[in-house]
């Protein structure tokens, strides 16, 4: 049997890991900051064009409205009021594209600013003389974590999931008061390799860890199921507001 996308977590050459990570996010977030750009840009010039049609439909769309016409009609609706709602519906559905598409460019306005705000933190993180310095902020992490690893010093792994993950929730439980953690989990009694349960409990530990720590969570759900081809397990964070954030974890069994 054999697990497919597995993490491992190595503590080796971290400052060099992390410049290499944040050489990558920096890449691909210019990339987004310049797709957002071209995109705002697309979008004013849009607007341009809807206004300049707009003032332009103003003057042609119905040219005699608004000359003096001294001609009486005798129709049960007179023509120029037709015209009239014509015209409003037009320069209606005209503004409300305009409105439409400044509110969009704002939203790509906001989300550019939060690109540039994260990649100069980033910036001061890896920046050795920072007291911020990302590599010491993850080994502060790394510090969080290791004192988790009592749990796997008394605790004996087994190969069905489920009796590890009720061990953990019980231990996470006594660890921090205020937690509370909900287990909707189905194994059927399949046994799995060790050290594929080991590591699927080292991802959670570092996960719920994050979570408690870092965010304040107060109510964490583990759900999922174990069957012959698959593991499929989700934790859902929670605090007091509302869902937080969603861990997955899938692995594709090959009994071969």
């Amino acid at each position: 049997m054999k697990e497919k996308n597995d993490i491992f977590i190595d503590n080796t050459n971290l400052q060099g890991r992390m410049s290499v990570f944040h050489d990558k996010l920096r890449k691909h977030l210019s990339n987004e900051y310049l797709f957002l750009s071209e995109k705002k840009d697309n979008l004013e010039n849009e607007i341009l064009q809807l206004k300049m049609e707009k003032e332009q439909k103003d003057k042609t769309l119905f040219p005699n409205i608004g000359k003096k016409d001294v001609r009486k009609y005798f129709s049960p609706l007179n023509i120029s009021e037709i015209d009239e709602d014509q015209k409003d519906e037009k320069e209606k559905q005209l503004l409300a594209n305009i409105s439409r598409i400044s509110e969009e460019a704002e939203m790509l306005d906001g989300r550019m600013l939060e690109i540039k705000d994260f990649l100069q933190d980033i910036e001061t993180m890896l920046d050795d003389d920072s007291k911020d310095s990302l590599s010491g902020f993850l080994l502060k992490k790394e510090k969080n974590r290791i004192t988790v690893e009592d749990f796997y010093k008394k605790h004996e792994t087994h190969p069905e999931l489920l009796k590890n993950l009720k061990e953990l929730v019980t231990f996470f439980q006594d660890r921090y008061d205020e937690l509370e953690i909900l287990l909707e989990f189905e194994d059927e009694g399949i046994q799995l390799e060790t050290r594929v349960v080991a590591n699927i409990l080292r991802q959670l530990t570092i996960n719920i860890v994050s979570a408690v720590e870092d965010y304040d969570i107060s109510m964490i759900l583990i759900e999922g199921k174990v069957t012959e081809e698959k593991i499929i397990l989700t934790l859902n964070c929670m605090c007091e507001d509302g869902p937080v954030d969603t861990f997955k974890i899938s692995y594709d069994i090959d009994r071969g």
